[in-house]
């Protein structure tokens, strides 16, 4: 349910029980009435009666709203290039979640972006004190004309208000992950329930959101996932509480159409087979034998010729295993000794120098691991792999340029390189 833009025709069922209900002054005035002084970025008092040319909701002139989790947009670069992504697309309304944005002296910062209207209630910070979470709001011309009021319910749901016929209300969410504490989402949900329950049962409700939630087949009628999680659960019963629909699972599309977010995990390789038994004698053989020797020692201070002509085999492979079946490490193996070396003008290559044990004790992890790891590479990536070079890229490249050259056209290359790596 995010990363997704979709047109939302669908109006809520009538009878839906919604009531109106102060909240500490942020929310709507009690008593089912909105006459309060609007939230707006213009500060200005809109009346409840939508005229024609402010009405966000008319008959025959659709508008498109849409959830997108940014991971951040903390940086004005991603921020301008989410409006325009926005604008581009014709998305009236845009959901965010975990814009990460602190600003705890205002439940409610308004910012304007090129032209749409960016509407942010502040993240929080983690036991880290990392940026996290977020939701917000990115508005386009049209939904900012018609925008009535905006206010704060929790850290994880805000509300807006848009005027037209019927009267638009947005709520947009960011859920706890599937694997956070059971009362934390419950008390989520329970947060959320209220919202819903004070918008009025005329008005159109969308609720845009993160919800790390998963709906299979025995819940929706046409959806991407083969089951439901725990989240999906809850969202299932807040579904059917309120008479909501899941939108996205209600039309027959091919599968590549249904899902509306890739989890970053699913790309991880898992019970590759990977031997993590005891190490042997020709796996350290092996790793002996890419020891070069006239190198400097590392901050043990031994040379790596004396892994190569001193008989220390059985002593250095129970020192091995030890550290790989036990997880007993030495604690100098995690020091390390930075040599600068010289370069133009006043940069410095740093050559890092580690302790040959340590270095035999990675190489034969390596070896074990790569042949495992080698077949999910692309194809096209030579470096840092064993047996092959970058001859082929540097020749590509230099077929094109050729090629550029004599068609007298214009190229561009871009090279990337880390910043201050060994920082």
């Amino acid at each position: 349910m995010k990363n997704k833009v979709i047109p939302n025709p669908i109006l809520p069922a009538a009878g839906v029980r919604r009531n109106i209900a102060a909240d500490g002054g942020a929310g709507p005035p009690s008593g089912g009435q909105h006459d309060d002084k609007t939230l707006n970025p213009q500060g200005r008092v809109l009346s409840d009666h939508s005229t024609p040319s402010d009405a966000l909701m008319r008959c025959w002139r659709p508008f498109v709203i849409g959830t997108f989790n940014a991971c951040t947009v903390r940086e004005g670069a991603r921020l301008v290039e989410l409006a325009h992504c926005a604008e581009e697309r014709g998305v009236e309304i845009l959901g965010i979640q975990e814009h990460r944005r602190v600003h705890t002296d205002d439940r409610i910062v308004y910012r304007r972006v090129e032209r749409c209207m960016f509407i942010t209630a502040s993240a929080w910070r983690n036991e880290a004190q990392a940026a996290t979470g977020g939701v917000g709001l990115m508005l386009g011309p049209r939904a900012r004309k018609a925008l009535r009021r905006v206010y704060h319910h929790t850290n994880r749901i805000l509300i807006a208000e848009f005027s037209g016929n019927p009267v638009t209300t947005v709520i947009v969410v960011y859920s706890p992950t599937n694997v956070a504490p059971s009362e934390e989402v419950e008390k989520f949900y329970e947060d959320l329930a209220t919202a819903v329950r004070d918008v009025p049962a005329h008005n159109f409700l969308a609720i845009l959101g993160d919800f790390n939630a998963r709906l299979g087949p025995e819940d929706a009628p046409y959806p991407y996932h083969d089951s439901t999680n725990r989240n999906g659960a809850y969202l299932m019963a807040l579904l059917m509480e309120h008479e909501l629909l899941a939108v996205n699972t209600i039309f027959r599309k091919r599968t590549g159409k249904r899902w509306t977010f890739q989890d970053r995990a699913t790309a991880f390789l898992q019970n590759l087979p990977i031997d993590d038994g005891p190490f042997t004698a020709s796996e350290l053989a092996r790793a002996k034998s890419t020891v070069r020797e006239g190198k400097s020692a590392g901050p043990d201070g031994i040379p790596p010729g004396v892994l190569k002509y001193c008989d220390l085999d059985d002593l250095i492979l129970d020192f091995c295993n030890l550290a790989l079946l036990h997880n007993r490490q030495p604690d100098i193996w995690s020091l390390s000794n930075i040599i600068p070396v010289p370069k133009a003008g006043d940069l410095y290559r740093g050559i890092r120098l580690t302790c040959i044990t340590a270095k035999v004790y990675n190489r034969m992890i390596l070896n074990r691991i790569r042949h495992a790891i080698d077949p999910h590479q692309r194809e096209n990536q030579n470096g840092f792999r064993e047996g092959r070079t970058t001859a082929a890229q540097i020749l590509a490249l230099r077929r094109m340029i050729e090629e550029v050259k004599k068609d007298n056209l214009t190229a561009v290359l871009c090279f990337i390189d880390f910043k201050k790596a060994f920082d």
